[in-house]
This record gives structure tokens, sequence and C-alpha cells, in this order.
């Protein structure tokens, strides 16, 4: 990562060349911490900064992905997921409920309401802190819960199917597509399987949801009995 770093800042080099070196140390947690402080320094060369705040919200470690989001602070709708100013919201127990029903529930469930696609919410607050919940949130593809990442499933027939292994056996494989149907196939019938990068879950500025609603989610969800 010190190489990498070194590299960045190599006027000579081309910027295609060191925006990859910029991707790789984003994705890496040393490189991440390094990355911040060059940041908060001011040592980061300006042509890098676009390519740093695009990928260092999938950085591994919470801490950079924290103080990335406090940092960059505002996404492309105009609303601050900056965690710090989300956590210093006026939250509300009843709106935060309103604004899951209408986000959340087409794949998560709570207290047996909602949709078996993702992972059921119903006891999040003896896994998570308002601190983690919210990068949870803002960051799908830092930290995808183990038993959620997605498969691409591609068969001999032509036909693909996208979702979660639910298990496999010698002879078999099942799949939980994005409906929450789960699928039986023949190992002999799979042509390719692929773990895919990215969550499926998208991120709030793609829902359009607003900074105080985020806060009321993660209030509403960490108050469930």
């Amino acid at each position: 990562m010190k190489a990498k770093r070194s590299l960045l800042l190599e006027e000579k080099m081309a910027l295609n060349n060191r925006k990859n070196q910029a991707k790789a140390m984003a994705k890496d947690p040393l490189g991440g911490q390094m990355l911040m402080e060059m940041l908060v320094s001011n040592s980061l060369p300006a042509d890098l900064i676009e390519t740093v705040k695009e990928t260092i919200p999938s950085n591994p470690n919470l801490g950079v992905r924290v103080q990335a989001g406090n940092y960059f602070g505002s996404k492309a709708n105009g609303e601050n997921y900056a965690i710090d100013h989300l956590k210093s919201l006026n939250s509300d127990v009843l709106r935060g409920e309103a604004a899951f029903k209408s986000f959340c529930t087409t794949c998560h469930s709570v207290n047996g309401e909602g949709k078996d696609i993702g992972p059921d919410l119903s006891q999040i607050k003896t896994k998570y802190d308002q601190t983690t919940l919210l990068d949870a949130i803002i960051n799908p593809n830092g930290g995808i819960v183990f038993g959620y990442e997605p498969w691409l499933v591609k068969l001999k027939s032509g036909e693909s199917y996208y979702g979660f292994i639910q298990g496999e056996t010698k002879e078999t494989l099942i799949i939980k597509d994005l409906s929450g149907k789960r699928i039986t196939l023949s190992l002999s019938e799979i042509d390719q399987k692929k773990q895919e990068a990215y969550s499926i879950m998208p991120d709030p500025a793609s829902l359009g949801m607003k900074a105080q609603e985020l806060a009321d989610i993660s209030t509403y969800l960490l108050n469930l009995r």
C-alpha cells in the first residue's frame, strides 16, 4: 500500500493508471486508512478525489467507511448521509416505522411483516448499534451479510437465475431469487455460477430516501420489541 500511495503522487504516470492504484487502495483496509489521511491532510491529488469518493464506500473497514462518509457528506440527491449528521437529527419511532414500510418491506421483514428476501430485521438491535446499522444501509457493498451474497447461476439451456444460494449437495443447488422463491437446480444443468461483487440492496440515494427518513428508520429498528 505504501508503494501504491507513492504512485498516486507520480505526476509522470498516466491518470488512468493512478486512478487504478487509487481504486485498489480504496478497496483495501490499510489503503483506505492511508487515503483518508491524505484527504484530511490535503495531500491527495485533486484529480483522484472523485475516484476515491466513488470507491471507498465499499472498503471492508467500518472505520474507513464511516470516516469517508463524514468527510464527503452529501450524496447525489442532495441529502447528507454522513453518519455524524444522521445521529444528530431528532428521530422518531413512529415516523421510522412508516418509512420502513415504505422503503424496506419489499425485501425485509420485521415481526412477521414484510418480504422474505433479505435478512429478517426483528432482532437487529442485538447485532448492530446505530453507527453500524446506518453504515450497513448507506454502504450496502461494504459489509454484505453472510448468506446474502448474490450469485448469478447460468444453465446450459441458456436460462439464468440471480439470488442467494440456500444450499448445495452433490447433486443439487438451491437458490432463492429476488421474489423470494426457492428454486432447486440439478448441478448437471449448471454451466456456470459466479458470486457477484455488489449487494442487491440499493443505497438510500437511489431510493430517494431523505436523511431524516433514514435516521427515523434506524431509531425504529433499534427500538423494536
